[in-house]
């Protein structure tokens, strides 16, 4: 009969505690905030196209791998307590029950001694149950606690199986399933814009409501990459963990899968593609500058594509800066785990990595918004409109508003006298040249001038305002 736990320790070290339950909650609430914003301006009507789509799903979803760890984080680290050190130890908590002493902890209420097994206790019957200590063994015979002499002490979180079960879930599965979305989302953003330039006539086949479908296929299949997760025990022998068997089985395999299908091929695809991206752009430049005639056109033209590339390639860079460097720690655990079970794999330094890795996922999702804002003129058109302007009118800064638009007003009624004047002053010379002296001037002729200036100027400035993000 094995020995049923009502308890399971989650192992975890000292500078996980601050962070997972005080810096990961106030920046994911943070990186939520700021999506929320991008989807609200992104979808709007007059933003809506196939590129913002594919932008607010990723805002989405990265939203998402943060959120869904929030409530078991909270609940896994507020039961955190610190490891016991030596220095703590007192004779009043040990009893002596033969030759060997009875040790309590926080982790450990049964009163056990140790046999001759690393890591196995005898409760005095004829189960063997593996506890774990985080502390240092010095007063017990060398090799006859769960340790050596030199362990590192921990310390850990008391949780309950069904808290330990979803808290491994939420983590290992929910969080990287909805990383795994924005990973192919972000791909697919780059094939998308790269077919855009390459492809022009091809890429309208695209419409939003196709791209709205890929969007959706792609976060219907990606959670499939991390199924094993859900199949694993996570709570087995009083510890709450994930760990490998010997040999390459289930969770070694698993780490392959991940190293090749969601590292390595997305961001190898995700480079080639940006970089086929920024050459078709010096292409389209070169073209520009033969087609048109006129240089402010080939100025803006050229601007406009710069603008693009540097969008695009920011997005592509901040992605990456996470994803490579985990990607080589990644791939030498899938070859340690192959070739040597994991002996020289440290989980003090794998949960450092984890922490690392899982905060600049955190930031880079922050840098997506105040990429739009530098880069995107249309969205901080928009945030202004939507967002920035109610708030100072709520607060009754009226004034600021007002000075702004009235020199909006004034600029454009300036623009649109000189043109007014510039085609009138065209329009008489040629009747003087042309008119016999006793002849007014037309004045048809002189109001159709003024309104085709004005459809061409206000032609190439809705143009500019169409690009897409």
């Amino acid at each position: 009969m094995a020995f049923e736990y009502d308890d399971f320790t989650y192992i975890c070290y000292p500078f996980e505690q601050p962070v997972y339950l005080y810096v990961w909650e106030i920046l994911t609430i943070i990186v939520c905030i700021v999506n929320i914003l991008v989807v609200s301006i992104l979808l709007r009507n007059k933003m809506r196209n196939p590129t913002n789509v594919i932008l607010a799903a990723i805002a989405i979803s990265d939203s998402l791998t943060g959120m869904s760890t929030l409530p078991t984080y909270i609940m896994v680290f507020l039961k955190y307590e610190p490891p016991i050190s030596l220095d703590d130890i007192t004779p009043d908590i040990f009893e002596t029950n033969g030759e060997y002493p009875i040790y309590e902890t926080p982790f450990n209420t049964h009163n056990i001694s140790y046999n001759h097994y690393a890591g196995v206790v005898d409760n005095g019957s004829d189960n063997d149950i593996p506890h774990y200590y985080g502390i240092s063994y010095d007063f017990l015979p060398p090799g006859e606690g769960p340790f050596d002499n030199n362990q590192e002490s921990f310390g850990g979180s008391h949780l309950s199986k069904s808290l330990c079960e979803w808290f491994m879930i939420s983590k290992f599965f929910i969080s990287k399933s909805f990383h795994s979305i924005s990973i192919y989302l972000t791909v697919f953003l780059g094939v998308q814009r790269f077919i855009s330039v390459a492809v022009p006539f091809r890429a309208q086949s695209l419409t939003t409501k196709r791209a709205v479908l890929i969007c959706v296929l792609i976060s219907v299949l990606s959670p499939f990459l991390h199924v094993y997760h859900l199949t694993a025990e996570k709570a087995v022998g009083g510890v709450c963990e994930w760990s490998f068997k010997k040999g390459c089985q289930g969770g070694c395999i698993e780490m392959w899968v991940m190293f090749f299908l969601r590292n390595l091929l997305p961001c190898g695809t995700l480079l080639v593609f940006t970089v086929l991206f920024i050459r078709e752009l010096h292409k389209g430049e070169s073209t520009i500058r033969r087609m048109d005639s006129t240089r402010g056109q080939i100025a803006r033209r050229v601007i406009e594509n710069r603008r693009i590339a540097i969008i695009v390639t920011a997005i592509v860079i901040v992605f990456l800066i996470p994803e490579i460097p985990f990607g080589f720690y990644l791939l030498y655990n899938a070859i340690e785990q192959t070739t040597n079970d994991g002996e020289n794999l440290d989980l003090e330094t794998n949960r450092a990595v984890h922490l690392s890795y899982e905060l600049l996922l955190l930031l880079s999702f922050h840098a997506n918004f105040y990429i739009y804002i530098l880069f995107n003129r249309k969205f901080r058109r928009f945030l202004l409109k939507i967002f920035v302007q109610p708030v100072r009118k709520w607060m009754g800064d009226t004034r600021r508003i007002s000075i702004s638009s009235s020199r909006r007003d004034s600029n454009r009624r300036t623009e649109q006298m000189s043109l007014r004047s510039n085609s009138s002053t065209k329009t008489k010379n040629v009747q003087v040249l042309q008119d016999p002296p006793h002849k007014e001037p037309s004045v048809f002729m002189n109001s159709a001038s003024v309104d085709i200036t004005q459809t061409s100027h206000q032609d190439s400035l809705s143009k500019e305002n169409s690009v897409e993000v």
